[in-house]
């Protein structure tokens, strides 16, 4: 009977570490899925790969020596086995609640052109323009994507023109793409030579409402965040400029530069030099007098 526990422990064990070593790497592969991941992102299946297959070896020691190695190292082994078996579990669970929830390793990013228009999901977009031109000369393009408790996103493109008459074309096209019901402007706050552009949307049972962009700045030193709800068109004509965003990032996402652990600042507040400032917050609402509903 001691024998037969021990081999039904053992079986425990293995199971127990299967289990652990599938929802670890199934945590970084499902990194692979982003379709933007980053070289940080392979690296780190690499290495969770290597230390799965190592952390094995460990574990079948263990469980030779409980049925082969001296008395007392037989009962240390098999209290360790019963221990491990537990532990394993019970991170077992924590990973795979933490994947549900939380999303794989790493995220999807790219400032290249070249990709412009493909994401990982659909997104309302209608004003941004169907492709890039000859007519367009690209400032900057920022595409970055996670799934964080829910998906946040963010996509920039600035475009400058060689003159005002091909920039109100595409300037005209965005309005109308926007909102079948028309759009309100305001003057950018944060550069008086900016204009910014956002639309009437419908919601339920065919009204209208007026769309708005807005964000906040939360947390202090420790962990600082923005929650941000931006989708615009910003332009000027001292530039020849316009600016396309859509941004939609919450509390989960950290202000800093690491990525694919949910650390990134929206580039449309970067591009306008908005620092984080604790507590502050922004909404157009604020600024203009919005016509009746």
């Amino acid at each position: 009977m001691k024998v037969l526990g021990k081999i039904i422990l053992a079986i425990l064990g293995i199971f127990a570490f299967v289990n652990l070593a599938f929802w670890y790497l199934t945590y970084h592969i499902g990194g692979l899925g982003y379709l933007y991941f980053t070289e940080n992102v392979l690296n780190d299946l690499k290495r969770s790969v290597v230390i799965s297959a190592i952390s094995l070896i460990p574990l079948i020691t263990v469980i030779i020596l409980m049925f082969k190695g001296k008395r007392t190292i037989k009962i240390t082994c098999t209290v360790l086995i019963a221990v491990f078996t537990a532990l394993a579990i019970y991170f077992s669970l924590i990973v795979m609640a933490w994947l549900i929830a939380e999303g794989p390793n790493g995220c999807s990013h790219t400032e290249d052109i070249t990709n412009y228009g493909k994401y990982d999901y659909e997104y309302n977009l209608s004003h941004f323009p169907d492709s890039i031109t000859d007519d367009m000369t690209v400032v900057s393009y920022e595409y970055y994507y996670k799934y964080y408790d829910r998906d946040q996103v963010d996509i920039y493109l600035e475009i400058k023109f060689d003159n005002k008459a091909t920039m109100d074309e595409y300037l005209t096209e965005a309005k109308t793409s926007f909102s079948e019901k028309g759009v309100v402007e305001y003057q950018n706050p944060f550069d008086k030579k900016y204009t910014d552009v956002i639309p009437w949307k419908s919601y339920y049972n065919d009204e209208w409402h007026i769309s708005h962009n807005s964000f906040y700045f939360g947390g202090n030193d420790d962990y600082k965040y923005v929650e941000i709800d931006f989708s615009c068109i910003s332009y000027s004509y001292a530039d020849l400029t316009i600016i396309y965003n859509y941004t939609y990032i919450g509390s989960d996402i950290g202000v800093g530069n690491d990525l694919d652990n949910g650390y990134y600042y929206p580039h449309y507040l970067e591009r306008f030099e908005i620092e984080w400032s604790e507590n502050d917050h922004f909404s157009s609402k604020d600024l203009i007098e919005f016509p009746k509903e």
